[in-house]
């Protein structure tokens, strides 16, 4: 498995010097976008955005965009830059598992951890 990164949203009360190498804070400046669907991720992408945040839970849309393993040998979209899944509830990560992130966003650095931990427990695709 390739190193996830980690964005954390900057709401204040968590020390920079204590979070993780692979863990960041995103800023205004950031070059990243939240998206909703695979339209708004292909037109970001047309844009030059550095990476794109899925903050929607059609996890069939997000598989189709990005999957581990196609369904049937051939994509008919695919995305090139890294896209990181913005985790709310734990329940959410139970329905990655064909799907290829970069990495997780939250406001919630406790979801953000159990998300690393969960990503350790995959075998590498």
């Amino acid at each position: 498995m390739s190193e996830l990164k980690f964005i954390l949203a900057d709401t204040g009360g968590v020390d920079r010097d204590q979070l993780p190498e692979n863990y960041s804070f995103l800023k205004k400046d950031d070059n990243i976008v939240l998206t909703t669907g695979i339209a708004e991720c292909l037109n970001a992408e047309r844009t030059g955005v550095e990476a794109v945040i899925w903050s929607c839970e059609d996890y069939d849309q997000l598989e189709e965009l990005s999957p581990k393993k196609e369904k049937y040998g051939w994509m008919l979209v695919s995305i090139n830059i890294p896209v990181y899944f913005h985790i709310t509830h734990l329940d959410q990560l139970q329905n990655l598992n064909n799907i290829r992130v970069s990495g997780f966003y939250s406001e919630d650095l406790s979801l953000l951890k159990a998300s690393e931990e969960w990503a350790k427990t995959l075998k590498d695709d």
